[in-house]
């Protein structure tokens, strides 16, 4: 992550940060109140929707502060939006907010009761409005930890604006997209979808630096790198005149920072095999990809850029956990080949005989020829197998 980014997710980062908006204190006041005022901090997308919002409610201008941080640029929530682009029908968004907030109290224990109450609310709800709305619904089951039936309904506000032809405040859209994404709430259908319109909406860096960043968050908020991404990120790339190649090397060194990436889909990985060759082999052995059939493919990676040599007896250990991880126990050949390579260098340095199970837990004899055998620590006898008649080596 960039520096701040944690920041200007919590509305604290210092003022001038990138990517953000000066963050303001809006005091409000009503007659029933007295000398008590209501305070509202909100940035310049916002803070309109807050002054109208809390208007309709009998209060009045307010008194708004110099800028105090600098926060994400936030899309307007339900029924917000209304207040601000729709006033004349705020009555109609208000009157659904008790609903609303019936199904977000459901949300966590009875999520299909709560998306058939946002369907019933929906369908009684100006066309304009339902992008919003849905947002909002979705809102409520990120809230409630359910990222899947939000993207559903991130999907239906999607939905809603192609259907209906809906004009779309792109600084706005780019802001939902970011929140759901960092959220884990963001379908892939939907990316490649956006994708495509950042090709025809803006200049080829932006939409490189628009989607990179998409996919970081997205990343972040737990869901793993999806299997069109290299291709997608590679033609902005290319058409802004960047170095693909350092981009491929600059994108995947900040995924794989990120523990979602690990469960990427074996094909991510086969893609970027270049850019991952070329990080650090301290960064590659801390990553333990968990894809269906990665495991003798990455091991085979480590072994060409060098990362299994030198690799210390704790690294051994956790990879034999980790070939067990599930049903079954896989077995390497990779890992055959290079036990044999550091077995007198862990012996030399006393490590416990744990270590050398990683070599052969699980792994076929048919697989490849053992025709070998290590100098295990006398304490620890050799797992190897003796190799049998017709193999091809020699008992040795």
């Amino acid at each position: 992550m960039r520096e701040h980014d944690d920041l200007l997710d919590a509305g604290l980062a210092p003022l001038g940060t990138p990517d953000g908006e000066p963050i303001a204190a809006r005091r409000y006041r009503h007659p029933h109140l007295g000398e008590r005022p209501v305070i509202r901090l909100a940035g310049q997308t916002t803070g309109e929707a807050e002054d109208r919002a809390l208007a309709f409610l009998g209060f009045g201008a307010p008194e708004v502060s110099a800028p105090l941080t600098t926060g994400r640029v936030h899309a307007l929530g339900y029924p917000a939006w209304t207040l601000a682009h729709d006033p004349a029908n705020a009555r109609q968004a208000l009157a659904a907010v008790t609903g609303m907030q019936r199904a977000a109290r459901i949300a966590r224990t009875r999520p299909g009761v709560a998306a058939e109450t946002y369907a019933e609310l929906a369908a009684e709800l100006p066309r304009a409005h339902l992008p919003s709305f849905w947002e909002e619904a979705g809102r409520a089951f990120i809230a409630a930890a359910g990222p899947g039936p939000a993207a559903v309904m991130f999907g239906l506000a999607r939905e809603a604006e192609t259907t209906y032809a809906l004009p779309v405040d792109e600084d706005a859209r780019r802001a939902v997209f970011l929140e759901f994404a960092f959220a884990g709430a963001l379908p892939v259908k939907a990316i490649a979808a956006y994708a495509a319109e950042l090709e025809t909406r803006y200049e080829p860096g932006r939409a490189y630096a628009e989607l990179r960043e998409l996919a970081v968050r997205r990343t972040l908020g737990g869901l793993p790198p999806w299997a069109e991404l290299p291709k997608q990120v590679r033609r902005l790339a290319k058409a802004a005149g960047l170095d693909v190649r350092a981009e491929d090397e600059r994108l995947v060194a900040t995924l794989l920072s990120v523990p979602s990436t690990r469960t990427a889909r074996l094909p991510f990985w086969k893609e970027y095999r270049d850019a991952l060759a070329a990080q650090p082999p301290e960064l590659l052995r801390e990553v333990f990809p968990t894809a269906e059939g990665v495991d003798e493919w990455w091991l085979g990676l480590l072994e060409e850029t060098g990362a299994l040599d030198g690799l210390p007896a704790a690294w051994l250990t956790r990879q034999a956990a980790h070939l067990k991880r599930g049903y079954g126990t896989r077995g390497s050949a990779v890992l055959l080949r290079t036990v044999p390579r550091v077995a007198a260098r862990l012996a030399a340095e006393g490590s416990p005989c744990g270590w050398k199970a990683a070599a052969t837990r699980g792994a076929s004899t048919s697989s490849t020829p053992t025709c070998w055998t290590p100098a295990w620590p006398p304490a620890c006898p050799s797992p190897i197998p003796r190799p049998t008649p017709g193999s091809g080596c020699s008992a040795g």
